[in-house]
């Protein structure tokens, strides 16, 4: 167990390899906006998306990686999501992903919907592969080959193909 920064912790372990069989976390709620993290990985546009791949870098191959994280990560449609869901589909098998109530965390007067995402490192040799499909515009034709691309996973369309795995009660207005 470690209570430290993980931008800390990271930059201080470039240079080694995973160590973790299973990392547990949850990603802060805010904009990034600097600091060790925007050093260690400028390419990373929020907060969620560092510690997703941060925590992948840390974790061993088969690893699991069970994170909380804001609903945007698994529901934003823009492009820079998508190609963020791309790269988490190269790097990690998603193993299962649940929307929680907004009023999970209301004891730390909080009422943010958040999702919880359950993931499971890909081989060095497999990730490696599969990132360089990425950048070369083929991940979909790659993983599409053995059926394991998730197109509504990387629209942000996840929850809305999956209902079932949204926890809680739907309200309306009325």
């Amino acid at each position: 167990v470690r209570h430290e920064s993980l931008e800390e912790f990271a930059v201080g372990r470039t240079d080694k390899p995973p160590a973790y069989d299973v990392t547990i976390t949850n990603a802060p709620f805010c904009t990034r906006t600097g600091g060790v993290a925007r050093l260690h990985k400028p390419e990373m546009r929020s907060a969620d998306q560092y510690f997703i791949d941060t925590s992948l870098d840390q974790t061993r191959e088969g690893g699991i990686v069970a994170m909380v994280v804001h609903s945007g990560v698994m529901g934003h449609k823009n492009t820079s999501a998508q190609e963020f869901r791309e790269r988490m589909l190269a790097r990690a098998e998603v193993v299962d992903s649940y929307r929680l109530p907004g009023e999970a965390f209301a004891h730390a007067h909080t009422s943010v919907v958040s999702d919880v995402i359950i993931l499971r490192k890909r081989p060095a040799v497999v990730e490696k592969t599969l990132l360089k499909a990425q950048r070369d515009g083929e991940l979909e034709s790659v993983m599409g080959a053995f059926t394991a691309y998730d197109k509504e996973l990387v629209s942000g369309s996840y929850f809305d193909k999956n209902p079932q795995r949204i926890l809680g009660k739907a309200l309306t207005a009325d």
